[in-house]
């Protein structure tokens, strides 16, 4: 199957669980360097942009850290936030989706 960003979008939108994928899968993108850093080193339009960084991996980070089950990690807050900046991150999720055998 061959994703779309309608699709992909969607997804997002509806499931809490593909947000924390989502940002765990664009945190891994991120250079062992940035993910330390909580920042962006090389533009090479892989991982979070340099708006973004710092608070996208402060989330990563808490996803990878907490014990709950997937889909109640993130805060109420957090995900609201989550969700909004995520979705600007569709194509990387679509070309992910599109060349692997995972959604997100």
């Amino acid at each position: 199957m061959s994703y779309t960003k309608e699709q992909i979008v969607e997804l997002l939108e509806t499931s809490t669980v593909a947000v924390e994928r989502a940002i765990l899968r664009i945190y891994s993108f991120q250079t062992p360097s940035e993910q330390h850093t909580k920042s962006t080193h090389r533009h090479n339009g892989r991982g979070f942009s340099s708006a973004h960084a710092e608070f996208m991996s402060s989330l990563a980070e808490w996803i990878k850290k907490s014990n709950r089950k997937p889909g109640q990690r993130l805060t109420s807050k957090q995900l609201v936030l989550g969700r909004k900046y995520i979705k600007k991150y569709w194509k990387q999720l679509m070309e992910f989706a599109n060349n692997s055998e995972e959604v997100i």
